[in-house]
């Protein structure tokens, strides 16, 4: 694995680093993302914060997208690599992830719009003065001596945050540590009761104990989630040449 770039700040030791045509970013030699452009889907935890996309009823029909948490920007290069339409907001407290995102993850800033800022304060801020996006993805983590943990808590206070930005079709998917705290969060708990959510899906990885949360807007299936996948060969699974590997199911 060869060292491409790499800078160290206070608390922080940024480093890109390359395995064949694949792009990695490390932070205090921790692995978080990701990406081959070759290979937009690898079959790893990062494929399952794109693939909720697929659960909207008609996918031509998706337009704003906001990501909140950009890291090296391998979400956002999976989405543009399947859909051209598309017009990303992306939310990132870390200049310096940004920077990586555009030298080296090279995401195409001509679809995205990055913003450096707290996206706690940003979210609260823009709620009443920006357009809903149709899908949110929420994969804010911060690092410590035990490893990355969710930043911002689950609860009912960033659930209404969140909500008020969604479309009538919208979709919110969030990234947790397990299961088992997707599960158990006030988000979720207060998602099975909501009006506003007509369905919880989640996704998990056989390797990873992250779980992905998925909030619809619209009643959802999973069949019309593996049609839509199979729009694209490299996302049929009943290709053998299909790389995604993920276990979905259903919280209600």
């Amino acid at each position: 694995m060869a060292l491409l770039w790499q800078k160290k700040t206070r608390d922080t030791l940024y480093q890109v680093r390359s395995a064949g045509n694949t792009v990695r970013l490390y932070s205090n030699n921790v692995f978080h993302s990701q990406w081959n452009s070759r290979r937009p889907v690898n079959g790893d935890i990062w494929d399952l914060l794109f693939l909720p996309i697929f659960f909207h009823s008609d996918i031509k029909k998706i337009k704003n997208v906001l990501v909140l948490g950009v890291g090296g920007g391998a979400v956002i290069n999976q989405l543009n690599s399947f859909f051209d339409h598309l017009f990303i907001q992306g939310i990132e407290l870390d200049k310096n992830h940004i920077r990586i995102a555009k030298s080296w993850f090279k995401v195409d800033t001509t679809k995205v719009n990055f913003v450096c800022a707290d996206a706690l304060e940003w979210v609260t801020e823009a709620k009443d003065k920006t357009n809903k996006f149709d899908l949110i993805i929420e994969d804010i983590f911060s690092s410590s001596m035990q490893g990355p943990s969710r930043a911002i808590c689950a609860d009912n206070c960033w659930f209404n945050a969140l909500a008020k930005l969604l479309t009538s079709r919208g979709l919110l998917v969030m990234n947790f540590e397990s299961s088992k705290q997707f599960k158990n969060c006030e988000l979720t708990q207060i998602a099975k009761k909501s009006k506003v959510i007509k369905d919880v899906f989640y996704f998990s990885h056989a390797k990873y104990e992250n779980c992905i949360g998925v909030y619809c807007r619209n009643s959802a299936s999973v069949g019309a989630f593996n049609k839509n996948l199979k729009q694209f060969p490299q996302l049929d699974r009943n290709r053998k040449t299909c790389r995604l590997d993920f276990r979905l199911a259903r919280l209600r």
